[in-house]
């Protein structure tokens, strides 16, 4: 089959796993739970970044099938991390886990995702065209390093989890044990 009609058979490479578990930083970080909510500074600038990175992906004319094929991360082979910011980000809306029954992402409803807003750099940055690969690898590790260094700057502790099995647990961990 041609990458036409089998869009997926191909592998994406391991952009959603770029760092080690833990990153440690010179500054001291604040404790933090799972219940603690983003700092709105740090929110404010999470939102400025993601509308930035949005703009350059647009800029390179990919866009998005909306058929919902790429959420499908069992089919498709890959797993998606999110940095505790990121996951902290999507808990203020949503702040009660959700039910564990399932490997997919709760917010992939009827084959389509209910939560663009918030989603994640990696649901960001993944798309079905295989022509924008290299492209979007790039603008993953800058906004990744980006991401890393608003953590740092405010002094949240960075840790990379998987971010559907962090949403669907009862208590989902944001701190080095």
């Amino acid at each position: 089959m041609d990458g036409a009609t089998n869009l997926f058979a191909f592998r994406m490479p391991n952009f959603f796993a770029l760092d080690p578990p833990f990153y440690y930083y010179s500054k001291p970080m604040r404790p933090q739970s799972s219940c603690d909510p983003l700092p709105r500074p740090l929110a404010l600038q999470l939102e400025a970044l993601y509308q930035e990175l949005d703009r350059e992906v647009r800029s390179l004319g990919v866009g998005c099938w909306l058929r919902g094929d790429c959420c499908d991360f069992e089919r498709c082979e890959h797993r998606l991390y999110a940095s505790t910011v990121e996951l902290a980000y999507v808990k203020e809306t949503h702040p009660e886990a959700f039910p564990p029954d399932s490997r997919l992402c709760p917010f992939w409803k009827e084959g389509k995702c209910t939560e663009r807003e918030r989603r994640p750099l990696g649901c960001r940055t993944y798309f079905c065209d295989t022509r924008y690969r290299e492209p979007l690898q790039e603008l993953y590790e800058k906004y990744h390093r980006r991401i890393s260094a608003l953590a740092e700057e405010h002094g949240f502790r960075w840790r990379y989890q998987p971010f559907v099995a962090t949403l669907r647990s009862a208590e989902p961990t944001l701190t080095v044990p």
